[in-house]
C-alpha cells in the first residue's frame, strides 16, 4: 500500500516495512536504556491515555502495552472483545469507532482480524495507531521485540542464519519479522514446513527481488543445524477458512507421527541446534515446542516475551516525543 511506504513510523506503526535502520536502532537503544534504568522514565507519559481496541484474543501484546503506559505514568482505556462489547456489535464501522476513540486517547493499539484494519484506522485517527496484530498480514511491534531479542543475544542484526518453522503461510509474526530482517545485509533464511503451510508467494517474491538468500526445506535437522536463530510459530488454525483443509490439518496434528509434529522442538531435536544459537517463539505455543526444553539455555522465548514490555515502552516514549494530538 502506498500509505505504508510513505508513512513514517513516528506517525503510525502499521507495517514492519515502514522501519528503516535508523528507527530500528533508535528503538533498540531506547529499550536498552529503559531495561537498565526503568525508574527514570516512570512519569514521562503522565496523564497520557492508551486505548487498547482489541477484536481478537491477546495476552502478551495487550498486557505489555497496558503495563507499558502505566509504568510510564499514563493510563489505559480498553475493550478486550470489541466485536461483541463495543458499538461495532450495533453495526458501527471500524472507522467511526477509531474517530471517536482518538478523541479520548493519545495512542491507539488495534488488533483486528482484517489485514487492512490498522491501515484504515490510521487514515482517520487523530493520534498514533499501533498495529497490535492485523489478520495474517502484520504484527510490527512483535517484529521489533523479536529483533531486539536477537540483537541482545548477538550484538548485531546482520549476517545471521535465520530458520523459520511451521505455519509460515498464515503467521503475521513471520511476515513482519522476515520483511524486517531481509533488509539487513548478509542475512540468510531457512524456511521449514509442510507444503500447505509454506511461505506465501508474495513474500517469497519480495525476498527474490531483494536478492536475499533463502532455502525452502522440509528437513527439520538441516534447517536447525544451519540456524543461529530458530523462530517457531504455532498453527494459525483460526485463519484456515476452508473447513475441509482445516479439518485435514487438525487431524494431521492430532496424529502421533504426523508431519506437523516432525517440525517440533523436543529434547531430541534441540540437539541439532548449534550451541550458540537461540530459540524464539512469539507465543502462545502449541505442540511445536515441548515444555521440557524450557530450561535449555538456547530457549529465549520467555525473555523475548518479557522484552515486549520494554520495547513497547520505548515505542510509546519515542512516538510521544514526535506527536501531538491533532485539533
Amino acid at each position: 500500500m502506498e500509505f505504508i511506504a510513505n508513512t513514517s513510523p513516528y506517525s503510525h506503526i502499521i507495517d514492519s516495512r515502514q522501519f528503516n535502520e535508523k528507527f530500528i536502532y533508535e528503538i533498540i537503544a531506547k529499550t536498552e536504556e529503559m531495561k537498565s534504568n526503568l525508574h527514570s522514565y516512570e512519569n514521562d507519559l503522565n496523564r497520557k491515555i492508551l486505548a487498547t481496541d482489541f477484536y481478537q484474543p491477546s495476552t502478551r501484546t495487550r498486557f505489555s502495552f497496558e503495563a507499558a503506559i502505566i509504568k510510564l505514568g499514563g493510563s489505559v482505556i480498553s475493550t478486550e472483545n470489541a466485536e461483541q462489547f463495543s458499538s461495532v456489535a450495533k453495526g458501527e464501522t471500524l472507522e467511526d469507532s477509531i474517530r471517536y476513540i482518538s478523541c479520548l486517547a493519545d495512542f491507539i493499539v488495534l488488533r483486528n482480524r482484517w489485514n487492512d484494519s490498522s491501515f484504515r484506522a490510521a487514515n482517520v485517527s487523530r493520534v498514533p495507531v499501533l498495529n497490535g496484530g492485523a489478520g495474517t498480514a502484520q504484527h510490527p511491534t512483535q517484529a521489533l521485540l523479536d529483533v531486539f531479542t536477537i540483537y541482545e543475544n548477538f550484538g548485531r542484526l546482520t549476517n545471521l542464519d535465520i530458520g523459520v518453522f511451521n505455519d509460515l503461510k498464515n503467521s503475521r509474526t513471520v511476515q513482519s519479522l522476515v520483511h524486517l530482517l531481509s533488509d539487513f545485509p548478509g542475512n540468510r533464511f531457512y524456511f521449514c514446513s509442510i507444503p500447505s503451510l509454506m511461505l506465501p508467494a508474495e513474500l517469497e517474491e519480495d525476498l527474490s527481488k531483494k536478492g536475499v538468500q533463502y532455502l525452502k526445506t522440509n528437513d527439520l535437522r538441516e534447517a536447525l543445524s544451519k540456524s543461529s536463530v530458530a523462530y517457531f510459530t504455532r498453527l494459525q488454525a483460526e485463519y484456515i477458512k476452508d473447513e475441509v483443509e482445516r479439518k485435514r490439518l487438525m487431524e494431521e496434528i492430532a496424529e502421533n507421527e504426523n508431519k506437523y509434529c516432525k517440525y517440533a522442538i523436543t529434547e531430541d531435536t534441540i540437539k541439532f541446534m548449534p550451541e550458540n544459537s537461540i530459540l524464539l517463539h512469539p507465543l502462545p505455543r502449541g505442540p511445536e515446542i515441548d515444555p521440557r526444553v524450557d530450561l535449555d539455555p538456547r530457549a529465549k522465548y520467555f525473555e523475548q516475551a518479557e522484552n515486549g514490555l520494554y520495547v513497547r515502552m520505548a515505542i510509546l516514549e519515542i512516538l510521544n516525543r514526535r506527536n501531538r494530538k491533532k485539533p
